[in-house]
């Protein structure tokens, strides 16, 4: 497996932001998930850490859509077995 600079993978993640990566892609030689991934990293660098309390508020909002979900799917559920008398 072919490892590759910090350097190299800012200007490739620029030259995919410019040109796309399907075409960046082909010009590095790389291959597109690879740019994804270190697109996706640089991404996560780039949010930082988050804080306790901003966690346990995107827990909370994750939850509450959890529950709303769930309780589309069960009136979907519920709409399916009517429609299918």
């Amino acid at each position: 497996m072919k490892t590759y600079g910090e350097e190299f993978r800012r200007e490739a993640l620029g030259l995919a932001q410019e040109i796309g990566v399907r075409r960046a892609s082909e010009k590095l030689s790389v291959s597109e998930k690879t740019l994804y991934g270190w697109r996706r990293a640089a991404e996560r660098k780039a949010a930082g850490p988050m804080s306790a309390e901003a966690a346990e508020a995107k827990l909370r909002q994750l939850e509450k859509e959890n529950e709303e979900l769930k309780r589309a799917n069960e009136i979907l559920k519920k709409a399916m077995g009517f429609l299918a008398r």
